[in-house]
């Protein structure tokens, strides 16, 4: 372990406490070059054993700084103090710490030689003493400590660190992930470094099906053709063939899958009176096993004498406004069992459909047939990753979300069946409080929005004020993670993609520079 400070007690009385202490960074010249950086990890012995904390922030001081007359004497003379007073000997880092656990054993620092120790992590309840020595946590007893796991899911590299962040699937997924992230943090990139670790995983673990929504089409690179790569073709054409892309235009709704209630849902101006009459159509038809469209189910209703008139004419009315989205007919496409491989992903993209609801309804409907297969353990267990989840699980309610209370059965119910949910938002003040409280791991990007960091602050226990700082100024690609995937919050960079190289953003202006031509003709 290296040396990195000695434990100070502050003026102010706040440090050392229980939850967080100060130490002053050592070697004290700045000729050194500074070994803590925000974001590292550190320990320190004490009477029960060694206390382990998450360093915030850091000060620089320096008292021949202070005199704010001298400066400016000095400024003014257009003379540098160091070369008149010793002022670099007096500067001095201090390094404000959180405490986030401690190891109970009789062994000092310098005696533990085994990273299994850090495994049993137990809560502080007692602070550091001052004049203690601080040490720099890594290598395998950083890994240990933070619980990652040896060829799991290596989506970056620690900040600061050489360390790989490598996650334990089940950790991961099994509670369900919130990945939050604001417009251009790069959350899309990350999504697809995890998707390529799924589908890198060997035949020989287990790995779950993947389904993928996706409304903009950000994810069709993953099965184009690759020019220029990092591993080999034949590797790269192996990962390929466990994608499959289905164009969301042809995607549909068969009429014998759907219960009457869902017609109400979908077309909520249909009234219980007209509810009636249409079950005991739908019953009808499934009797005799007769499969049918929307046009074909109003000319049914049509036929029947008994219905009231008014009654009639009215629910032929709003089952042909459904008939208009043309997603109704009578089998449904693809196939449930089509969608959930083992290990492979399918990617449903959306981006030709320009209407909500026309998504909405698509979402709600199949979302909930994978769920019923699951339970009836019709296909495998499956993780579904929702792009823009605030879309259809927003907070307030709203009629228009079809999708919203399937997906909040799956937030709470979904992990009995191994059906596993990563919400995907860049506006977490939208999302549903329900849903994003049974993700039981956050992964958080850069966010500026106050509202959308207050509201992730309430909602997970692991943030503090400091790491909401730090979160705000995050750059493009740096990420933290914090709740059941690791035992600690971590922060680190993503890596870079192997499949393929990502697709480069067009600029505004390169855009613009593409229609000249047209103009000139």
């Amino acid at each position: 372990f290296t040396p990195i400070g000695i434990v100070i007690a502050t003026t102010d009385g706040n440090s050392p406490s229980v939850n967080h202490f100060a130490f002053l960074s050592t070697p004290f010249s700045p000729s050194f070059s500074p070994l803590v950086k925000r974001g590292q990890y550190c320990l320190v012995d004490t009477f029960q054993g060694q206390i382990i904390g998450l360093v915030e922030e850091i000060h620089i001081m320096n008292n021949y700084f202070h005199d704010f007359q001298t400066v400016k004497n000095f400024t003014v003379a257009n003379l540098q103090v160091n070369h008149f007073l010793p002022s670099d000997e007096w500067e001095i880092q201090i390094a404000e710490v959180q405490v986030l656990g401690y190891i109970h054993t009789n062994k000092k620092i310098e005696t533990i030689s085994s990273p299994e120790e850090f495994k049993m992590i137990e809560s502080s309840g007692f602070p550091v003493k001052p004049g203690n020595q601080v040490y720099l946590l890594q290598g395998e007893f950083l890994h240990y400590f933070l619980g990652f796991k040896t060829n799991g899911l290596q989506i970056g590299t620690l900040n600061h660190y050489s360390t790989s962040v490598s996650l334990d699937l089940n950790r991961l997924f099994n509670k369900h992930v919130a990945i939050l992230a604001q417009s251009g943090a790069g959350k899309s990139y990350l999504v697809s470094v995890m998707l390529e670790e799924l589908l890198m995983r060997p035949s020989s673990v287990g790995t779950p099906g993947m389904i993928l929504i996706d409304l903009h089409g950000e994810y069709r690179f993953l099965k184009q053709k690759i020019e220029l790569n990092t591993i080999d073709k034949d590797k790269i054409g192996e990962i390929q063939s466990k994608i499959q892309i289905i164009n969301a235009s042809f995607m549909q709704i068969g009429i014998s899958d759907m219960l009457p209630y869902d017609f109400q849902r979908y077309q909520p101006n249909i009234t219980y009176p007209q509810l009636r009459e249409l079950q005991q159509i739908l019953e009808n038809l499934d009797q005799n096993q007769t499969r049918v469209d929307l046009n074909e189910l109003c000319k049914q209703i049509e036929k029947q004498t008994e219905i009231n008139s008014k009654t009639q004419s009215t629910l032929i009315a709003w089952l042909e406004d459904l008939a208009r989205l043309n997603i109704f007919t009578q089998t449904t496409k693809p196939c449930i069992t089509d969608l959930i491989h083992p290990g492979k992903l399918t990617i449903l993209d959306f981006s030709t459909i320009l209407s909500m609801r026309k998504k909405q309804i698509l979402v709600d409907f199949f979302t909930k047939q994978l769920f019923y297969f699951r339970r009836k353990r019709q296909i495998a267990p499956f993780i579904l990753f929702l792009e823009e989840a605030h879309n259809f699980l927003p907070e307030k309610d709203s009629k228009s979300a079809f999708a919203k209370h399937i997906l909040e059965t799956l937030a709470r119910e979904g992990r009995k069946f191994f059906a596993q949910l990563v919400l995907i938002s860049q506006r977490p003040v939208r999302l549903s409080t329900t849903a994003l409280s049974q993700c039981n791991t956050h992964i958080i990007m850069r966010i500026t929005n106050p509202y959308d960091l207050n509201h992730i602050k309430n909602s997970s226990e692991a943030l503090t004020n400091d790491s909401i700082k730090i979160i705000s100024s995050l750059p493009t690609g740096s990420v933290v993670i914090l709740g059941g995937a690791t035992n600690y919050p971590v922060f680190f960079k993503v890596r870079r993609l192997l499949l393929t190289p990502y697709r480069k953003e067009i600029s505004l202006e390169s855009e613009s520079q593409s229609f000249m031509p047209l103009i000139h003709k």
